[in-house]
């Protein structure tokens, strides 16, 4: 993942170095005033000072046009898609997800707390939760780290956002996602490397610089076209798109239904299980059907039983990040058994 992320860097620093280069070679040749006119005796002085702001104009121009290509190309360099339909544990000080830790969620039901399920952390630290409408709290137990962390104070965390320290959480949707990121103590304090700090502080201004960059894109279009302003203003157009997408996205979990009244069945049991032949978690599905299934990437198959039906076995396969393809399992009742006499 932090090699991709520097490849992507790497290529959006390379256009930067295009288009400046381009928009320098471009404004090298300006057109002189004919010597002949400019000396005329005969030429009104008002033409004269036309001329004359024109060329100025233009020198300026040459000069500036570089620089508006780099603001504009520069911002490019700290975009990252910030919406995830998962949530992450981190260590609060290195900030890096935390693998295979356990995350509880406990519902509130009479003033009682209420186990409704333990998930595991895939490799990249994810998890989440698809639960009914009520009242719920997470919490995260390890010998290693210290729930509710103490070093963080603010909503937000660099890339991480949505910080969770402990406060109810209240689900009006039944198909809403309990994914907010937590940030948990190392029991063995450590500092924070300088490249969190660095990634910190591109993430405080990766939205000004996105807004900054589209304003002088736009200017550069407007003034200054170009098949390189182009290219950049339209660079900003697909950003923005893919930025609203992010955020309107919805999280598809799969769906465990009858073959024949299409009804969800409640209380399904979901193995996840390895090309070994290993389970790897345990799943169950709530009052709609559906359960969320977040592992690390890789073909993996579902078992899906039920007292009432029989059982089915399915492969899936997670793309990168943890991205599944939520989709609808239909269950077969099962044969009743001939009753003895």
């Amino acid at each position: 993942m932090q090699k991709r992320k520097i490849t992507v860097r790497v290529l959006f620093l390379l256009a930067v170095i295009f288009g400046f280069a381009s928009a320098v070679f471009a404004q090298t040749t300006i057109p002189a005033l004919p010597k002949e006119n400019i000396l005329s005796s005969t030429l009104p002085q008002t033409a004269l000072a036309v001329a004359g702001s024109a060329l100025v104009l233009g020198i300026i121009s040459s000069i500036i046009q570089p620089f508006f290509v780099l603001l504009a190309f520069l911002p490019l360099l700290f975009y990252r898609q910030k919406k995830r339909s998962w949530g992450v544990i981190y260590n609060s000080i290195t900030k890096q997800p935390i693998p295979y830790i356990p995350v509880f969620i406990f519902e509130k039901k009479n003033n009682r707390l209420i186990v409704r399920e333990k998930q595991i952390s895939t490799k990249e630290g994810h998890f989440g939760f698809i639960v009914p409408r009520g009242e719920y709290f997470l919490k995260v137990i390890s010998k290693q780290y210290i729930f509710p962390s103490k070093n963080i104070q603010e909503s937000s965390d660099g890339r991480y956002k949505n910080l969770y320290f402990g406060t109810p959480i209240i689900i009006v949707d039944n198909d809403q996602v309990v994914a907010c990121d937590i940030p948990v103590d190392p029991v063995v304090p450590t500092q924070t490397p300088f490249v969190v700090l660095v990634d910190n502080f591109l993430e405080k201004i990766r939205v000004p610089t996105l807004i900054v960059g589209s304003a002088f894109s736009l200017y550069l279009v407007i003034f200054f076209t170009s098949v390189v302003s182009i290219i950049v203003f339209a660079i900003y157009i697909v950003i923005w798109i893919l930025e609203l997408l992010s955020y309107f996205q919805k999280t598809r979990a799969y769906q465990v239904i009858d073959a024949k009244s299409k009804d969800p069945i409640a209380s399904a049991t979901v193995k996840v299980i390895n090309k070994e032949g290993e389970i790897l978690k345990i799943f169950t599905t709530n009052l709609f059907g559906k359960f969320y299934p977040l592992l690390d990437a890789g073909n993996f198959y579902l078992e899906i039983s039920h007292k009432d039906y029989e059982t089915q076995t399915r492969e899936i396969a997670v793309g990168r990040n943890g991205k599944i393809k939520g989709e609808k399992i239909l269950l077969e009742r099962s044969a009743k058994k001939p009753e003895s006499v």
